[in-house]
């Protein structure tokens, strides 16, 4: 696997990694705890969070944790756990958007589903999704 890049897993049982993940990362993400690069996950809550937990020891403190249906407050150090991005309004998105810019923080985010139908009604801003996407995992086993 290269050491830089875009990677992208794909995983047939999301009930099986979620039970893997809960005890140690899979040797093929060492990418995601070598390099802070921002994670997109894609998967059900308990998938996602799963992972998350399992990224945990890995991550740069502080972490803050940020629900996509709450009010958006970002920190300006350390990681930030984002959930349900999905349900972030345009304005957080915005918001959101321009924070990336201005901070060196490391983002995680979780999504139930592919954002590209938000994308194109116009729901997402897809600037905003191309800088979540660093590492893509799609944790939902579909194609």
């Amino acid at each position: 696997m290269p050491a830089f890049g875009f990677h992208r897993t794909r995983f047939k049982k999301p009930t099986q990694i979620a039970v893997e993940t809960a005890l140690r990362l899979p040797a093929d993400w060492d990418l995601l705890v070598i390099a802070p690069v921002n994670v997109l996950l894609i998967g059900e809550p308990l998938t996602t969070s799963a992972v998350v937990d399992a990224l945990r020891p890995h991550l740069v403190e502080p972490l803050s944790t940020v629900d996509g249906h709450d009010t958006l407050n970002l920190p300006c150090v350390g990681t930030v756990v984002l959930s349900d991005v999905e349900g972030l309004v345009l304005a957080d998105q915005q918001r959101l958007n321009t924070w990336l810019t201005d901070h060196r923080s490391r983002l995680i985010t979780t999504s139930r589903g592919s954002l590209f139908p938000m994308i194109a009604a116009g729901m997402f801003i897809e600037s905003l999704y191309y800088r979540l996407n660093t590492v893509c995992i799609d944790l939902t086993g579909e194609r």
